[in-house]
């Protein structure tokens, strides 16, 4: 794991991926975030789990995209989140919205100076660096919750 992270990251690493998972046992990447934020810094989000089709063979894109691109917007409007500034850097509990696919469909939680956490299909959660040739040019927006401004 790279180093400086806080310590309880390592508890996060290595956790499976399941469509619209929401515990442990597996999870997706809204799943993971919404996970890390109630344990770590006591932020309750919405399980959010009824956005698309549960069959991991049909998954709608279309409708993904408009639940992690626009319900994901009006969530965190309405639990006091804001777009963070593209002049600030990012900080741990940040949340990252990346394109997939040429959509908004996945979320990680940005865990130090330019590392975040993630799930995708396929894989085990997982720590990466935000400004790796893979994210960097994906990366829509950080949001910030306004208890961690």
């Amino acid at each position: 794991m790279p180093d400086p992270l806080p310590p309880w990251v390592a508890d996060y690493v290595g956790l499976p991926w399941t469509v619209l998972g929401r515990s442990r046992d597996g999870l997706d990447c809204y799943g993971l975030v919404r996970l890390v934020l109630a344990e770590q810094f006591s932020i309750a989000l919405p399980a959010l789990d009824g956005g698309w089709t549960s069959e991991r063979r049909v998954l709608d894109l279309d409708r993904l995209a408009a639940f992690i691109g626009g319900a994901v917007a009006e969530c965190c409007a309405h639990h006091r989140w804001h777009a963070v500034d593209s002049a600030d850097a990012p900080r741990a509990a940040d949340v990252a919205k990346f394109l997939l696919h040429g959509r908004p469909i996945h979320v990680g939680l940005v865990v130090g100076q330019n590392w975040f956490l993630h799930v995708r299909e396929g894989s085990d959660s997982a720590i990466e660096r935000l400004d790796s040739r893979m994210w960097r040019t994906r990366l829509v927006c950080l949001y910030r919750h306004g208890t961690l401004a």
